[in-house]
């Protein structure tokens, strides 16, 4: 048996096979974001911070016309986009900071002190 036949049908899956996942692209906002953007200095500056969005992350910065719930797995960046877009909608859409609210829950912050 090939270690490529392996992972393809894990122990227990019989004769299934699993389907394999595409690869995640790797582009960032360096890459995504021409500098003729209106709003390129802004993630410029993230980047100069060591801060390159992906994608979808870029998408939920430039959102500003309503609320945002943003739903994704551990480590994924949640907590980037959601200081990312705060600050992108206090320095590049002009929002006073008394009109934006954040609220964050985790599994493990609605456990209580059981």
């Amino acid at each position: 048996m090939s270690s490529r036949t392996f992972f393809k049908t894990p122990l227990g899956a019989g004769s299934h096979t699993i389907p394999i996942a595409q690869t995640a692209k790797t582009e960032t906002s360096k890459d995504l974001i021409p500098n003729t953007d209106k709003d390129a200095f802004f993630f410029r500056s993230l980047e100069k911070q060591g801060i390159y969005l992906n994608e979808p992350q870029i998408h939920a910065v430039r959102h500003f016309k309503g609320p945002l719930l943003t739903l994704a797995g551990a480590g994924s960046g949640k907590t980037s986009v959601l200081v990312c877009r705060t600050g992108y909608l206090i320095a590049v859409r002009n929002i006073n900071p008394k009109n934006i609210l954040l609220v964050m829950f985790s599994k493990k912050s609605g456990r209580g002190n059981a």
